[in-house]
């Protein structure tokens, strides 16, 4: 059964379930997710997943993305002070979403952590953003426009990053192959998820919600308190779990994956 994790690269023009369909297509798999949607009119990463490896997205909802944006302003703009003003997009910031959201408009707080001015010619800029998941870029720039009196919009967006995954390392969905397929640990030993190795035995008892102790377990490590982990049976990743304490090992299973 095929089941792993793939880096994407979205065209402009298609959504992300085109794309994403696309690749589940050339692997000849039905089951498929992916964490992080991109507009059509946008470009660039999208981390998929196919098999049993979907029930693994939630650990990776909320990396922080990093995008390349391209900023049109009505108005022609000083080249220093739009620079200090996309600098000073850094920190946290208030945003509403778009009518267009698919969450409810409530003004919420997110975090940009960092903003740099990559090119200007007098109207079009060229912005790298890196900032906490839910953050929308097209009314950032909109934002930003009204801020400095000049007026923009997001004249052009690609996802260049999702936490330590690179666009650079992407494949077109119609390029989709096994070889470019991560296991499940190989994705989240990237993240730092911690990882037990349970003792034979335990996987008959593995449900949603049960709890594994120290004495379930062959081996362990970096399990950190509230963290997602990786429970393997041999060399089988069988849940996904949350480490409980960071002194005495213990995690409470959360998605199960197969049993053994």
């Amino acid at each position: 059964m095929i089941s792993g994790i793939m880096l994407l690269d979205k065209p402009q023009g298609s959504s992300s379930a085109d794309a994403l369909h696309t690749a589940a297509n050339r692997l000849g798999v039905s089951k498929a997710g992916h964490s992080g949607v991109l507009d059509r009119a946008a470009s660039g990463l999208l981390l998929a997943a196919f098999g049993d490896a979907v029930k693994a997205m939630p650990i990776f909802a909320g990396l922080e993305k990093e995008y390349d944006a391209d900023l049109f302003f009505h108005q022609p703009m000083d080249r220093d002070g739009l620079d200090k003003a996309v600098r000073g997009l850094e920190g946290r910031i208030k945003q509403t979403p778009p009518r267009k959201a698919l969450v409810a408009r409530r003004e919420r707080e997110r975090e940009i952590m960092t903003a740099a001015l990559l090119s200007f010619d007098g109207r079009l800029a060229k912005v790298r953003i890196r900032c906490e998941a839910g953050l929308y870029i097209r009314k950032l720039a909109s934002d930003l426009g009204a801020k400095l009196g000049t007026g923009a919009q997001l004249a052009g967006l690609r996802r260049i990053a999702i936490g330590p995954f690179g666009a650079a390392h992407a494949v077109p969905p119609e390029q989709a192959n096994m070889d470019r397929l991560m296991t499940i640990w190989e994705a989240a030993n990237l993240i730092g998820c911690g990882r037990i190795t349970a003792r034979h035995g335990v996987g008959n008892r593995l449900a949603r919600g049960a709890v594994l102790q120290e004495s379930d377990m062959e081996a362990y490590k970096s399990l950190e308190a509230g963290k997602p982990c990786v429970i393997f049976l041999g060399t089988n990743a069988i849940a996904l779990g949350t480490a409980l304490t960071s002194s005495t090992p213990a995690a409470r299973i959360g998605r199960v994956f197969k049993h053994s």
